[in-house]
Parts: structure tokens; sequence; C-alpha cells
């Protein structure tokens, strides 16, 4: 086999040359400004690539690491407080109740302890049952389950 020595010109322009596929082809000269930004008339003027996307769930188990590394609570705490407060409204009657702060801190951190593993479990209960979503039947049987056996009389 002999080796021809290409010119120049046809190795910048890449491998179609040495391949044999067709001709070596002169490029256009563009008339817009190389240095201009990119107009807004369509897609084919613009000159950015497009940015790949990451697949899906990939910005959620980022979440999910990220708030299994924190340790402050995921529900803001003013509107836990007006949700306790408006609870004991209803249980106690109406009238200026105070509650301290360690009170509230202590019984939010119970409540999302809680809430936390009812939504592990229901988790356990949808990939039992082979899918990937929570449903309410899932929140009712783990109820029922979590429900001590009441005694028949």
């Amino acid at each position: 086999m002999v080796r021809v020595k290409q010119p120049q010109s046809a190795i910048r322009r890449g491998q179609a040359a040495i391949r044999g596929g067709k001709g070596v082809q002169k490029k256009e000269k563009s008339t817009t400004n190389q240095n201009a930004t990119p107009s807004t008339e369509g897609p084919s003027q613009r000159t950015t690539r497009k940015r790949s996307r990451p697949r899906r769930g990939t910005r959620v188990l980022q979440d999910i690491r990220k708030l299994q590394k924190s340790t402050s609570t995921l529900i803001p705490r003013a509107a836990f407080c007006r949700v306790v407060r408006e609870i004991v409204n209803d249980h106690f009657g109406i009238g200026e109740y105070r509650i301290q702060l360690k009170a509230l801190l202590a019984l939010q951190e119970a409540a999302e302890a809680y809430m936390t593993c009812l939504f592990e479990d229901m988790q356990f209960v949808a990939i039992h049952a082979k899918r990937v979503t929570i449903m309410p039947r899932d929140l009712h049987l783990v109820q029922k389950l979590r429900k001590p056996f009441e005694k028949s009389r």
C-alpha cells in the first residue's frame, strides 16, 4: 500500500478526504459577523450547543441525599405553630394559650419522625405491590396494620 501525502487543507477538514468520500469541498464563507451576538431570528442562527439534560429522577435523588444529611426540620416553624394553635383551640375551646418554644420544637420533631416512618412504610407497601408510586390505599393498609389489635367482646 502506497501512502500519498495529502494537502494540509484536506487534513484540517476531517476524515471525508481520507476515507475517499466525496471530494474536498470548500466551505462557503459566512457573511455574518462571528463576534456579534446571536440573533433571535430562529434556532438555525444560534451558535450555542444544546445542553444535555440530566436523567429522570436524578434531581429527586439529589434532593433526598441533601435532606438526609441535614438535621433541620422540614416543616416551616410558623406553619406548624399555626396548625398546633388551631388544634389546641378546637380541643380546649377558644382562649389564649401559650406554648413554650421547646414544647413546639419537640412536638414538631415527633410529628416529622412519625410522618417519615409512615411514608417509609407506605413506600414498602407500594414496592410490594410492584409499584413505584404511593397511593391512598397504601396509607389505609399501613394504618390498618399499625392499629393495635382490639379485643373482641
